[in-house]
């Protein structure tokens, strides 16, 4: 489904007819507002249900945090939260920073910023982002 909405321009009509079969199926299935059908054609009205800028993921150490923080390299920024003292700091900065995952150390006064995330640059659109973002806004709601 989430193919067939994105192969769709937003809020531009397209003739039901240019669809294959298995896309006007799809279609049918769609949720309630997802897509308009009237006189012929469909407009897509779904957008994606949410922006994500940045994921943070909090670990006591740097090495699993930083694996489990590069699951998220196809769809948002990154950066580990270190909570505790940071073991080998220089070769934590130096892993980060090459893989662009912000390095963050939890302190007594506050968080502080050892590497900054590289900005996320979105190089294609996907379904399987578009389903990262909806599973995101289920979570969060």
């Amino acid at each position: 489904m989430l193919e067939l909405l994105m192969s769709l321009p937003l809020d531009e009509p397209v003739p039901i007819s240019s669809l294959t079969p298995v896309e006007r199926r799809t279609l049918a299935q769609t949720p309630r507002g997802a897509v308009s059908c009237q006189e012929g054609v469909v407009v897509r009205n779904a957008v994606h249900p949410l922006s994500l800028d940045l994921a943070v993921v909090p670990g006591r150490g740097w090495e699993s945090a930083l694996e489990r923080a590069g699951r998220f390299a196809p769809f948002c920024a990154r950066a580990i939260l270190v909570d505790g003292p940071l073991r080998r700091r220089q070769e934590a900065m130096v892993q980060a920073d090459f893989y662009g995952i912000g390095l963050l150390a939890a302190r007594e006064d506050g968080i502080e910023v050892v590497v900054a995330p590289r900005p996320f640059v979105r190089k294609r659109f996907t379904a399987a982002g578009w389903q990262f973002l909806e599973e995101v806004s289920r979570q969060l709601n």
